[in-house]
């Protein structure tokens, strides 16, 4: 996976956009996991300054490696669908030189 600009940011927003919509569940056996959810903290916000987007960096190993794996299945999924809608798109100019030949 290639760390992007704003990859903290999107992969917290994708893990919290599935759990939102109940595509995401935690097993209770997940202890970690679930310490660190109840731990995840940002920085105080200074004034005058905009909020900071970066969560503070400490205990969050799990949830590091849980961002890591949805970030890299959607990665994969998108990239195989991109794959699979260039294959359709070849075998329809192939079809359309086919007919005209």
């Amino acid at each position: 996976m290639v760390k992007g600009k704003d990859s903290i940011k999107s992969g917290i927003n994708k893990v919290r956009e599935l759990l939102k919509q109940n595509r995401l569940f935690i097993h209770k056996s997940c202890k970690n996991l679930i310490a660190e959810f109840e731990t995840y903290a940002y920085p105080d916000k200074r004034p005058n300054q905009p909020e900071p987007e970066k969560p503070i960096k400490e205990n969050d190993h799990a949830l590091d490696a849980l961002r890591y794996a949805i970030m890299g299945t959607f990665t994969l999924n998108l990239e195989s669908d991109e794959e699979e809608q260039a294959d359709r798109l070849r075998s329809r100019l192939k079809q359309t030189v086919n007919q005209t030949k």
